[in-house]
């Protein structure tokens, strides 16, 4: 008798991005030059750091935007920054964050569907945006980065407040990405995790409107500063 064997290897399709706390970064040629406006992502923060996830602030007009400091949420709203304490994030641990910028200059912010701020922290917000393209991910802005340590995944941009039971109802599965008023959405369902992605340096927009971004810096081999999986969303399932 004879036997023969095959070894077969298994690659996992990438499901977030890995962000290395150094130098990596997303640049997204879109103008978040609205009054009205809700940012939303799923994020993994690996430090205590202060760094942001999602960020068009200008060095000198400032913006929007959210990240964590010492593992809790903070909220830019042009150039007043808002620490939320108690808010439940830890080392390691995915969790989804929606920040809505309202008309009136209401901030509210909401993590796993749970509102945890709703106030109004700057009444120039809704003359004050910032008006240029700088919006990143995983950096604040050029010349402040606070880099993000961790992962990042389902990074969304409304062009209007969202309400809390939408965010509750579609936070935890994936968009069609024609939604309505849906500006910029990464899914980062792209890459071979944790393998070797030279080369693939374009996040898709899957919004339909080609805002595609770029990664910056990224080693892209390996567990970190790459395309990774899990993601906060279990690829494939959708609202």
């Amino acid at each position: 008798n004879s036997s023969c064997s095959k070894t077969v290897t298994v690659y996992n399709p990438g499901a977030a991005l890995a962000f290395d706390g150094a130098d990596d970064y997303v640049d997204v040629a879109y103008n978040l030059n609205q009054s009205s406006l809700t940012l939303e992502a799923w994020v993994k923060p690996t430090s205590n750091a202060r760094m942001f996830a999602v960020s068009n602030d200008n060095p000198t007009n400032h913006g929007a935007g959210f990240g964590v400091n010492n593992y809790q949420l903070e909220i830019d709203c042009h150039n007043t920054f808002i620490i939320v304490p108690g808010t439940p994030f830890s080392n390691g641990t995915w969790a989804h964050v929606a920040v809505v910028y309202q008309a009136d200059a209401r901030v509210r912010a909401y993590v796993n569907g749970t509102e945890v701020y709703n106030a109004v922290p700057n009444t120039g917000w809704t003359s004050a945006m910032n008006g240029t393209a700088n919006f990143s991910l995983g950096r604040a802005n050029s010349s402040l980065p606070l880099p993000w340590s961790g992962s990042i995944d389902e990074v969304r941009v409304w062009s209007r407040s969202l309400c809390q039971p939408e965010i509750q109802a579609q936070y935890n599965c994936e968009l069609a990405g024609s939604e309505p008023n849906l500006a910029v959405y990464f899914k980062f369902n792209q890459g071979i995790a944790d393998d070797n992605n030279a080369g693939l340096t374009t996040a898709t927009d899957f919004a339909g409107t080609a805002q595609n971004g770029t990664l910056n810096n990224f080693t892209l081999n390996g567990a970190t500063s790459n395309w990774i999986t899990p993601g906060g969303v279990t690829s494939g399932t959708s609202c």
